[in-house]
């Protein structure tokens, strides 16, 4: 699919916004696979982690496990960054079984934190807590409208 969204049809906005999660989601299976097969990497980063295959293409054989290190900086980082960089400036989409810009920052923090980055934990903590902050309370939802039902 990252392939070729960049040509598919739709608004740019829809286009980032699909981008944006597929990203987003091929980060956090890479941060699980890599924890389960590779070893933690504030404990040995060059050690082997898991193959990385980042195109569609079927064609090649007998990918190698990546480093570590690899893992973590060339393909985690950098794809929860540009999904941040794609999702962030849209609005904020509270759907179930999406992705939205609270669930990308709080992935980052989780990385940061296994990579021992405690200031960018904490600055990726703040901004999902904002970007929480701006839900609506869901309780009190329901009750205002259930006191609306009422009159």
């Amino acid at each position: 699919m990252l392939d070729y969204i960049d040509e598919a049809i739709g608004t740019q906005e829809d286009r980032d916004r699909v981008k944006a999660e597929a990203l987003a989601v091929r980060a956090l299976l890479y941060f699980q696979l890599v924890n389960i097969y590779g070893e933690p990497y504030n404990h040995n980063k060059d050690a082997l982690g898991v193959p990385v295959r980042l195109i569609s293409d079927l064609t090649e054989k007998n990918i190698e496990r990546s480093t570590v290190r690899y893992v973590f900086e060339e393909v985690i980082l950098k794809d929860l960054l540009e999904a941040a960089r794609l999702l962030d400036p849209l609005p904020i989409m509270r759907k179930n079984f999406r992705i939205n810009q609270p669930a990308i920052h709080i992935l980052l923090s989780r990385v940061y934190l296994y990579m021992e980055n405690y200031k960018e934990c904490i600055a990726e903590v703040e901004k999902a807590e904002k970007q929480g902050k701006n839900r609506r309370n869901i309780f009190s939802d329901c009750k205002e409208r259930e006191n609306r039902k009422g009159e």
